[in-house]
């Protein structure tokens, strides 16, 4: 069976199949850009060839790709070359004349096809040509699948900066709620502060104050003060303290100390006071 039989055979089998054709010397298109079975009159591809070709008068040498679709692309199956003779031509015997003897045709060139010699049988004429075009199928076959796989990276890569755009919404919205979170409970302290000083007790605390003092200078002089403040024979530390305060401070931080002293029977208190002196302490 020859390559031109076996190539309308293959383009039987499948609808999706097709051939390329071009002339071997110039690598002009033969034909259409794709030819399928449907486009070749007859299934007589050597006279679609023919007629593509128009007029020659000399062997033309075709060189002829037979494809496949693949997907969005298509892959080069097999490759021949076939050499097309001119229509010889009638010419009529003139009397007393030497008559004129046609040329022989030059016999197609059909090299092996699907598993045969491929483009090794081709006798050379072309052969530069049709390497290159090889070549040229070859690495377009291979930047089209590189291009598939380029714009399935990129979409992975969309899909991957989603769904950090979330995360990144998600982190600000939890931050936001721990700064708000934050401000509100300062905002709880102060306002408990506050609600303490303000308080009719604090207020009450101060008014002692000056009692608690007057009972502390007492002390200090070996005075017995009223309310009973303890033993008069005080410490060096109570006295200096005792000093500290007549000497350096002015009536109302005399009575902020005296406010102190009347609360430090409670523990929860000297827990906070202590905590204070370590804060501003350093």
């Amino acid at each position: 069976m020859s390559n031109i039989q076996k190539t309308i055979e293959y383009l039987k089998g499948n609808p999706t199949r097709f051939i390329k054709i071009v002339k071997s010397e110039d690598n002009t298109k033969v034909g259409k850009t794709d030819i399928y079975l449907d486009d070749i009159p007859y299934e007589d591809l050597s006279g679609y060839i023919k007629k593509s070709l128009g007029p020659i008068n000399k062997p033309t040498m075709v060189y002829v790709e037979v494809r496949a679709k693949e997907g969005a692309t298509s892959r080069k199956k097999d490759s021949y070359s076939l050499e097309i003779s001119p229509e010889i031509q009638n010419f009529p015997v003139v009397q007393n004349a030497s008559p004129v003897i046609p040329a022989p045709a030059v016999p197609q060139v059909e090299p092996s096809f699907f598993g045969g010699g491929g483009l090794g049988a081709t006798l050379g004429l072309g052969f530069p040509q049709i390497m290159e075009m090889q070549r040229k199928s070859d690495r377009l076959a291979d930047k089209e699948e590189q291009l598939a796989e380029l714009k399935e990276d990129f979409k992975e890569l969309k899909q991957e900066n989603r769904l950090l755009e979330m995360d990144n919404r998600e982190l600000k919205t939890k931050l936001s709620t721990s700064e708000a979170k934050e401000e509100m409970a300062v905002m709880m302290v102060k306002a408990e502060n506050k609600s303490f000083y303000d308080s009719p007790a604090f207020e009450k605390i101060m008014e002692q104050a000056p009692q608690i003092l007057a009972g502390l200078a007492s002390m200090k002089t070996g005075g017995i003060p009223t309310g009973a403040l303890g033993n008069p024979s005080l410490s060096a530390t109570h006295n200096e303290l005792i000093d500290y305060i007549s000497s350096n401070l002015d009536e109302n931080q005399a009575n902020f100390i005296g406010s102190i002293c009347g609360l430090m029977g409670n523990p929860a208190f000297q827990q906070e006071i202590k905590s204070l002196i370590t804060l501003y302490a350093v």
